[in-house]
């Protein structure tokens, strides 16, 4: 069995905003994409209510680090009470906005190490004393660096850099 180990997750909440949902999203998918993952969309809910739209859209992108490991970013979009309105001459929506994005690694995805009670036993050692610092090195710190990569270009395109 792979071992999933979650290193960040962060909630991006924005109240009653101008921006764009649908732009959040397909642009937000364009750029996991451009990182080298393999894009998955697990969920897509809307519905009306009387304060406005309800969105709600969960997906997540895999990268394939080598025969062992891989990364997993996930983002869930929550888009409540959306009216459309126009802003500068642009169709865009006023509403409210949680995001969820997290990273997780995922080792051994070919169970490779559970199959034997002694690779299991001996991939526990190493992970825990020797190569700890390698399987940082090589898997953790990339997984990061393309995370805070998403999580900054999510937070641009709901417009909190200004």
């Amino acid at each position: 069995m792979a071992v999933e180990v979650k290193i960040l997750s962060r909630i991006i909440s924005v109240k009653n905003s101008l921006f764009h949902p649908e732009d959040v999203y397909k642009t937000t998918k364009e750029k996991i994409e451009a990182l080298g993952y393999t894009f998955f969309e697990k969920k897509h809910k809307s519905k009306k209510t009387q304060y406005g739209t309800w969105v709600y859209v969960e997906f997540y992108g895999i990268k394939n680090r080598d025969d062992f490991s891989a990364s997993r970013l996930e983002v869930t979009f929550t888009f409540s009470d959306l009216k459309p309105g126009t802003y500068e001459g642009k169709n865009i929506s006023q509403g409210n906005c949680s995001v969820v994005v997290s990273c997780h690694v995922i080792f051994d995805k070919e169970n490779k190490y559970k199959a034997d009670p002694f690779k299991n036993w001996l991939f526990g050692v190493y992970s825990k004393t020797i190569g700890r610092s390698l399987l940082k090195k090589k898997y953790i710190v990339p997984t990061v660096v393309e995370y805070l990569e998403l999580y900054a270009y999510i937070k641009e395109k709901l417009y909190l850099y200004a």
